[in-house]
């Protein structure tokens, strides 16, 4: 069920999309219509009341449309709020692969590099991690052994890396970038706040914990 809507919504007709209950579409229309008019009328906006039979109840199809049109669009304003910092560009770690990462983050209008591109592919971590942390570049990877290894925590220290790490296993490539996609709003807000180092865990859920 949708993010704010009741659960007394119903599906429109002869499609898959969810519509709120009658008593709240006409809320929601008036108060759309209110805002936009900076506090007028609807008849002031030359919008006329019509009423049903029973003359209580204002009912005009328009009005419904741009309730539901109104309730589509916060939603979608929702997702997309959070961004990530101007400039920002994720790093994908060989342990994760190139595709389908790489093409559904670009798909979201993310900058995106890749390991191979830049690395020999059997290069230390250590060193690898310690270039793309100067570069400002955010990591993503799988290898939970970044958070306990002496020598790759000092790289990511020094060098101010930012690395999410993925800890769940067994995941198909399309879940792995289903996964990353689920979790970018809550790591937008962490890229937003903190500048680095840190690592942090995406779950399978795409819950986002910053912390070893």
């Amino acid at each position: 069920m949708p993010a704010g809507c009741p659960s007394n919504c119903t599906r429109l007709p002869g499609t898959q999309s969810l519509t709120p209950p009658r008593n709240q579409i006409h809320a929601w229309s008036s108060s759309a219509q209110w805002y936009r008019s900076g506090g007028q009328s609807l008849p002031a906006l030359g919008f006329p009341s019509q009423q049903s039979t029973s003359g209580t109840r204002p009912v005009t199809r328009s009005l419904t449309l741009l309730a539901i049109s109104d309730w589509r669009q916060v939603l979608s304003k929702k997702r997309s709020a959070a961004k990530p910092p101007d400039g920002t560009v994720f790093f994908i770690d060989r342990s994760l692969g190139v595709e389908p990462l790489r093409s559904v983050l670009v798909e979201q209008g993310l900058a995106v590099e890749i390991h191979d591109d830049h690395f020999k592919r059997d290069e230390e971590d250590r060193v690898w991690l310690a270039a793309v942390g100067h570069k400002k570049w955010v990591v993503l990877t799988k290898d939970q052994r970044l958070r306990y290894r002496p020598l790759e925590i000092a790289a990511l220290r020094r060098s101010g890396a930012r690395v999410f790490v993925l800890v769940a296993g067994n995941l198909r490539g399309s879940d792995i970038a289903s996964t990353f996609v689920e979790a970018l709003p809550a790591m937008f807000r962490i890229l937003n706040r903190d500048d680095g180092p840190f690592i942090a865990r995406v779950t399978k859920i795409g819950k986002v914990t910053v912390g070893p």
